[in-house]
């Protein structure tokens, strides 16, 4: 048996914090918003669940309407994303999807490695 300070150590794992940010152009100067992605994120299905989008929790997600949009603009100001229009708040919609997609197969992969050892 190996004495506890013979033991190997697990490797650190790097954690993102998720926090991204835009420039978004107001009036003709840019204005910094800096979000969360999954805050975002959860709110973005919020809507989509009251919007009639999403049909029993299942991934796949209708196209959004301007009520939708309209909806995500003004959740958007209220986090601070000022001057958000449902243009912008389209744009966001969509990056921020993909930025989701991002973290949860970076999530796997580091699962993957540390139940194969590597």
């Amino acid at each position: 048996m190996q004495s506890p300070t013979m033991l190997k150590s697990e490797p650190s794992l790097k954690l993102d914090t998720g926090r991204r940010s835009f420039e978004i152009v107001v009036d003709g100067k840019p204005e910094r918003w800096e979000y969360d992605v999954l805050e975002i994120k959860l709110i973005i299905e919020s809507l989509e669940r009251t919007a009639g989008m999403r049909v029993d929790d299942s991934p796949n997600v209708k196209n959004p309407t301007i009520e939708f949009l309209q909806a995500l603009a003004s959740q958007l100001e209220l986090q601070e994303c000022k001057g958000c229009t449902p243009t912008a708040a389209f744009r966001i919609y969509n990056v921020v999807n993909t930025q989701f997609a991002t973290m949860n197969t970076d999530i796997q992969e580091t699962v993957d490695r540390i139940v194969s050892g590597a």
